[in-house]
């Protein structure tokens, strides 16, 4: 009885087993995310604690390149037991936005200013329409953009707004 739990192929077959642990569930991640497409190379992703724009998928790894431009290769093993977040998989999305307000400044003035802003930029969809929103509860008063938009250049548009609207603040 002893010899049948104890033969070396079995023993073997154990050992190498799980010494391959890694390697075959390393493989079984990459299946998933190639036959599953879970993100496409030009995607924008956050994926396995990363965020940035992917430019390889393998076998092995998936390479995505973040907004400061750094080149970072993570394991498909990490993405896939992670949760991964497409942000170009749709064409639309609603975005949040936050400009503070000191109590001094003119908070209507202000208001237009972003509105003019947002309704000018040809990615932010016309209908539905932003929708801004000030609360005066924190310190200082916050004005609120919310807005659905087309993906498209948007991250580098969203960038943008910050300049011109804290210019005319200013004024």
């Amino acid at each position: 009885m002893l010899k049948l739990y104890c033969h070396p192929g079995r023993i073997a077959g154990f050992i190498i087993g799980f010494a391959l642990q890694d390697t075959l569930s390393s493989f079984a991640s990459s299946m998933t995310i190639l036959l599953y497409r879970l993100c496409d190379v030009c995607d924008a992703v956050e994926a396995g604690g990363v965020m940035g724009t992917v430019k390889d998928v393998n076998l092995i790894s998936i390479t995505i390149v973040t907004l400061d431009n750094r080149k970072l290769v993570v394991p498909n093993s990490k993405i896939r037991g992670d949760v991964i977040r497409d942000i170009t998989a749709e064409p639309k999305r609603h975005v949040d936005m936050t400009f503070g307000v000191a109590y001094a400044d003119d908070v209507d003035h202000n208001e237009r200013v972003l509105w003019d802003i947002v309704t000018s930029n040809e990615l932010v969809l016309k209908d539905p329409s932003p929708s801004p929103a000030c609360t005066s509860s924190a310190n200082p008063p916050w004005i609120l953009l919310f807005g659905p938009g087309r993906h498209g250049g948007l991250l580098q548009s969203l960038l943008g707004y910050h300049t011109p609207a804290e210019a005319a603040f200013r004024c």
